[in-house]
């Protein structure tokens, strides 16, 4: 995967504000974002450590559509981040 898009604050409110707008599903995953976020830039492909965490997040979104023609539900997945990709708000690796 390659990211398209990515902000903090503001600009990430705006990029849910026109997700929204465009009927595009928000998965939140805060670690997962970070980590997406510090390390990887615009136009490049995710580090290979988060295809895991993202594939899990691609097979919940692309399931929702079944589950939704089939009047089932999934459970939200909780993708994991290796501890080496953790990051907080700022940037800052935890002790």
């Amino acid at each position: 995967p390659k990211v398209l898009a990515k902000g903090k604050g503001l600009i990430a409110q705006r990029i849910k504000e026109i997700a929204k707008e465009n009927q595009v599903l928000v998965f939140e995953a805060p670690q997962l974002a970070r980590a997406i976020y510090f390390t990887t830039e615009l136009g490049h492909y995710i580090p290979q450590a988060l295809f895991l965490a993202v594939a899990q997040v691609i097979a919940y979104v692309f399931g929702l559509e079944i589950a939704k023609e089939e009047g089932t539900s999934l459970r939200k997945p909780k993708p994991k981040v290796p501890k080496e990709l953790w990051f907080d708000e700022y940037g800052r690796r935890p002790n």
